[in-house]
């Protein structure tokens, strides 16, 4: 009777383990599931395209506000340049570019020149074509300007000329009234805009579920707590399947008594 006693107790004592266990367990295991879905449907939910607005997130990401911000407007079109990126009137452009060196205004498209080629874009932001020295852009740009149907840049290397078709560049002496394009200063409400719109477009909801599936959005011991969930996991796996098989033992063994 004492060992009867002895194994029920211990038993018993599995049980409220088992149990502990599986509260203690149960938000990371909950956690672990619905992200582990939601990465298994990334296309269909749009995770990579979905941005995190979050500033408490983006601060505990460690994304900071840009420490430049460029602002040429011409009063029907507003570009700014942040840290390689293009907003036309706060819409991003896809690709990633150097510096600007300068923008000018046509009827159908907008000539953006950096340091290295001149993009040429439409006005609703789409990218017409990248104009490097391979087609036969100097160098080195440090500003653009035109002259009535003129355009020119001012490079390291002196004074450049060419018409609105970009094709043949020519040296040039000095030209006293080119209009250089210059950049605009920005009001602190734009600034503000700005940051919200850059740091806004940096972290992508896909990588915030990533990593809150593998810990490490809970810092340096997030992946030891997510990993300790799993094992807890398989432990409870385990032992919830031998507390099912004693159960059905003892079960078996009250037949065989009811029988004989």
């Amino acid at each position: 009777m004492p060992h009867t006693k002895h194994k029920y107790r211990k038993l018993r004592s599995l049980y409220i383990w088992h149990r502990y266990m599986g509260v203690s367990v149960a938000l990371l295991v909950i956690i672990l599931s619905v992200t582990g879905l939601a990465l298994n449907h990334t296309d269909k939910l749009s995770l990579d395209k979905e941005f995190v607005q979050s500033e408490i997130l983006l601060d505990w990401y460690g994304i900071k506000p840009p420490a430049e911000i460029i602002l040429f407007n011409n009063k029907q079109r507003v570009l700014v340049y942040i840290d390689s990126k293009f907003y036309l009137d706060k819409k991003l452009l896809s690709e990633s570019f150097n510096k600007p060196a300068g923008i000018i205004y046509f009827p159908h498209f907008m000539a953006i020149a950096t340091d290295s080629e001149i993009i040429l874009i439409t006005h609703e932001g789409e990218i017409i074509e990248r104009l490097s020295s391979l087609q036969g852009i100097p160098a080195k740009i440090k500003k653009i300007g035109r002259q009535l149907n003129n355009i020119y840049i001012k490079t390291v290397n002196g004074l450049y000329v060419t018409d609105r078709d970009f094709i043949k560049w020519k040296k040039s002496g000095t030209i006293t009234n080119i209009q250089w394009s210059q950049s605009s200063n920005i009001s602190e409400q734009q600034r503000v805009t700005y940051t919200q719109l850059y740091r806004g477009n940096i972290l992508s909801l896909e990588r915030v579920v990533l990593d809150l599936h593998s810990g490490r959005l809970l810092g340096k011991w997030g992946p030891t707590i997510m990993d300790t969930a799993a094992i807890l996991l398989l432990v409870l796996a385990f032992s919830g399947t031998w507390l099912w098989l004693k159960q059905l033992l003892r079960k078996k063994k009250r037949r065989l008594k009811r029988t004989l």
